[in-house]
């Protein structure tokens, strides 16, 4: 019998649901039909034991039907409810209340609360549920009357039943689960295999692609430089100038396709080698300058002495991050200058931090487009952009081959300005010894002539060249023509082999694709070729599949090199001149004509590591300022006659003649605007890698937030706030640009050193007079009235960052400073003496003398140093302010 019932749920015209919708009905009847009679063996009441029968009938078919509907959380918020208001109670008051095994309903109610529930339905099933629960119990506690009593017996058959029950419901559940954990991993599974399919066939389709462009482009390339070569008309040569740019950017869009697809399919590999970092940067400069001299824009180059001469990493997919990002600089740039700056910060005996940035004058980006920048196909300002060739894939390259080789990509830009893209690239050192001073000119200029002169003849020298397409055999024995080496074509492999068993080549170059034989093939059988002459002749793989993961395939094979099409009769005649034995060499060297070019190149980086700005506040001495190349930013101060800038349009001196002229006239000072800080750090990050701007309190000035915003756009601008005001803020300005001088610290770092500074700064002032403060608007009529009057000369001090009033002096004027100097002086072995700021406002030269003298009576400071404040700090202070600024000592 059960055989057959099996056999009948199991029949193959049933799928998994309908088997499931049986099985939950089955246990649901057999459930109830045990209940019964078991009921009716132990003499528990069969209307109680009906109840929890039909209760589980119920809810397997409720749960049945919702998964059938396709509904389940509604089942399982139905199941909830008549549990909570019909199941619970009546089971608990006709079975003996907390003596029966209603308990355990509570605990299938909970797992099925978590399983089935979601979101906020969760939280309220949770709360009804445990409210039940709740009441019952309370209910048996005050009123047991109400619920009807158990047996011993009766408790111990109503929990053997209800166990039963609640552990069937769960093993239901737990089914239901797994049977759903199942599916999805199949469709899961089956979804993974259908990506892979088509990855494999969306590789092979660009692979093939790649091969059968490249293998065209390269034809047309090499019969396009031979008309070069032998063509004296001008009409003809601007033709063909005109086919190989047009060649050259198709090429660059199928590299472009190409990796792209390689990225999203995961198939992208960085190969790290040893690679000369002069060659690959002259490299770079050479296949670039050429564009920018076309457009009219002047390309600089700068190039710091202390990288090493040869790295570790992927020198491939390096050039293509640079060729991409100077590419894009120049095609967004009408006008200006294009600069790649290059310099290396060594971070231990093996490795280096190489940091490369490309600066334009273009149009730059506006804020809100620079997040959508390195988006795939996304290009910025469509509309006015859209005569601009691309794919827009570079950035998006550039972007995931940064990623890829551990390095990371910054962008400042300023709208309408220009931008700066900043590439930090970790890489290993092969030999430490630094390039010291370069010239790329001389290789610049070699691009460009009047004429094509070989770079080597060898008559004596004879090579072999393998390829499949004659049209590309015929181009790459033109190109060599001129070298008069005796050239040797092959068609394909077995003929190759033939050519190599009867004659010694001193090179062979090998195309990768040929049908039949493959150019591995034949690689491997002239390697083991018996009795052959070329068994360790050097050979040269010609290959249309471009990218490092196949440079790595043809270092495996043993290859001596390879060069990737189409390829130019001067990669041709460096290859073949690197590889030829030197006694068949017997003429080498370039005839150059100097085009007089605009490209500058400068042997060393111009650009600061670190530029230290600050606002024109921090109050220190133009000789400092200029010293340590500090940029300040100034504020402005508003009049009735206008806005003037800080101590740059009016000086202190300025502003007190001009209040004390009306003692109606109003002036304020305020922070430069966010679109200022903007103009203020693209035009310094020209000089600089990265800024680290430092502002005052801001607790007491907008300039800290504003900065802050202004920064946002630009990915290398740092805002530190110093916590003080004044020469206080000049002593922490004064030190990180001692620090940033030394050129081999971050600005973490920096930062990191003035943390532990900031709170040893030692910032007070002492007024002259309380009616500015009145004119600010800080103190009432009253109050200044009454501190003229009884000669009160506050103390203001700064302080976790904020400013407070730190005391006051009653007194005449020279009796309130001598107090005052008296005051701040009195543990002069916690002052650092190495340099004390007097900041005054209008005073005389006889006030500061007298000053002075009381100071060094108490203190022998290495450098005192008196300087005038700000007209902004002035403006608020008033004439005869003046404070003692200083960092106090550490155990350290």
């Amino acid at each position: 019998m059960i055989e057959r019932i099996i056999g009948w749920i199991n029949n193959p015209k049933r799928d998994d649901q309908e088997r499931f919708y049986i099985l939950t009905g089955i246990i649901g009847i057999a459930a109830f039909i045990a209940l019964f009679l078991l009921s009716l063996i132990t003499g528990e009441s069969v209307l109680n034991t009906t109840v929890l029968g039909c209760g589980t009938v119920v809810f397997t078919g409720i749960f049945a039907l919702s998964v059938r509907l396709k509904k389940i959380e509604v089942g399982a918020l139905i199941i909830i409810i008549l549990m909570d208001f019909v199941l619970f109670p009546v089971t608990f008051y006709s079975t003996g209340g907390v003596y029966s095994g209603t308990s355990l309903w509570f605990v299938f109610a909970a797992v099925y609360i978590c399983i089935f529930i979601n979101g906020k339905a969760k939280i309220v099933s949770f709360v009804i549920t445990g409210a039940v629960l709740i009441t019952c119990y309370k209910v048996h506690w005050i009123a047991p009357e109400f619920i009807r009593p158990h047996t011993k017996k009766q408790f111990f058959e109503d929990s053997l039943i209800s166990t039963i029950i609640v552990a069937a419901l769960i093993c239901l559940l737990l089914f239901y689960l797994m049977k759903s954990f199942e599916e999805q991993k199949q469709v899961l599974e089956n979804r993974r295999k259908e990506i892979e399919d088509l990855n494999r066939a969306q590789n092979r389709f660009f692979s093939n692609m790649s091969h059968e462009i490249r293998t065209p482009i390269n034809s047309i390339i090499g019969l396009n430089e031979m008309i070069l070569r032998e063509t004296d008309e001008e009409e003809v040569i601007k033709d063909a100038q005109n086919i190989q740019g047009a060649s050259r950017m198709l090429l660059a869009l199928i590299n472009d396709i190409l990796d792209m697809s390689k990225i999203e399919s995961g198939k992208m590999e960085i190969i790290p080698v040893e690679y000369e970092t002069k060659s690959m940067l002259t490299e770079v400069v050479n296949m670039i300058w050429l564009r920018a001299k076309e457009k009219g824009l002047v390309l600089n180059v700068e190039l710091s002495e202390n990288i090493p001469s040869h790295l570790f990493g992927d020198e491939v997919r390096i050039k293509q991050v640079l060729i991409n990002l100077l590419n894009n600089a120049i095609k967004y740039t009408g006008e200006g200058s294009v600069t790649l700056s290059v310099r290396c910060s060594v971070t231990d005996d093996d490795n280096v931090e190489m940091l490369f940035s490309v600066a334009d004058t273009g149009m730059g980006i506006k804020k809100e487009s620079i997040p959508l920048l390195f988006d795939v196909f996304r290009r910025i300002e469509e509309e006015k952009n859209r005569y601009i060739e691309g794919t827009g894939l570079g950035l998006s390259i550039v972007k995931q081959l940064v990623e890829r080789m551990g390095g990371d990509i910054k962008v400042n830009s300023v709208y309408t300005k220009g931008s700066v893209f900043t590439v930090s690239l970790p890489q290993g050192i092969s030999n430490p010894e630094s390039i010291g001073k370069i010239n790329i000119i001389e290789n610049l200029n070699n691009v460009e002539k009047e004429e094509y002169v070989q770079s080597f003849e060898a008559p004596k020298a004879c090579i072999l060249i393998v390829d499949d397409n004659e049209v590309n055999l015929a181009v790459e024995k033109k190109l060599l023509l001129v070298t008069k080496m005796h050239i040797d074509t092959a068609s394909n492999g077995r003929e190759c082999l033939d050519y190599t068993i009867k004659r010694h080549y001193d090179a062979i170059l090998m195309d990768h694709m040929m049908p039949e034989m493959s150019g591995v093939e034949c690689f491997n059988k002239i390697r083991k070729q018996k009795a052959g002459l070329n068994n360790n002749t050097p050979i040269i793989v010609l290959t249309a599949n471009a990218g490092s993961e196949n440079s790595k395939l043809y270092r495996e094979v043993g290859f001596d090199g390879y060069l990737i099409k189409p390829v130019t009769g001067r990669q041709l005649e460096d290859c073949l001149k690197r590889i030829l034995p030197k006694d068949l060499i017997q003429a080498s060297g370039i005839s150059v004509v100097n085009s007089g070019e605009e490209t500058v190149i400068s042997d060393t980086a111009s650009r600061a590591n670190i530029m230290i700005t600050a606002d024109s506040m921090c109050d220190l001495p133009k000789e400092l300022i200029e010293k340590y190349d500090i940029r300040l930013i100034s504020y402005k101060v508003y009049t009735e006659e206008g806005i003037f800038l800080d101590d740059v349009e009016m000086e202190a001196d300025e502003v007190i003649r001009y209040l004390e002229k009306d003692n109606k006239r109003k002036l304020f000072t305020d922070a430069p605007d966010k679109e200022d800080y903007e103009q203020f750090f693209a035009k310094n990050m020209v000089n600089a890698h990265d800024i680290l701007h430092l502002t005052m309190t801001k607790h007491n000035s907008r300039a800290n937030r504003v900065a802050h915003e202004a920064a946002d756009s630009f990915g290398n601008v740092h805002v530190w706030d110093t916590g003080s005001l004044s020469s206080g803020m000049g002593l922490l300005v004064l030190l990180a640009a001692r620090m940033a001088r030394t050129g081999h610290i971050s600005v973490k770092e920096i930062i990191s050193e003035l943390e532990k500074k900031r709170s040893l700064v030692n910032t007070t002032f002492i007024l002259g007079t309380t009616d500015y403060m009145h004119r600010g608007g800080l103190i009432s009529g009253a109050v200044n009235d009454l501190c003229n009057s009884l000669l009160v000369h506050p103390i203001i001090r700064v302080k976790n960052r904020g400013m407070k009033l730190g005391g006051i002096v009653i007194g005449e004027k020279e009796k309130s400073r001598k107090k005052y100097i008296s005051r701040v002086l009195r543990h002069v072995d916690r002052i650092d003496t190495k340099i004390v700021f007097v900041t005054y406002s209008s005073m005389t030269v006889e006030e500061r003398n007298e000053i002075r003298e009381e100071i060094e009576n108490r203190l022998h400071a290495e450098k005192l140093i008196f300087q005038r404040a700000s007209s902004a700090v002035t403006a608020n202070c008033g004439p005869g302010t003046f404070g003692i600024l200083y960092l106090e000592k550490t155990n350290e």
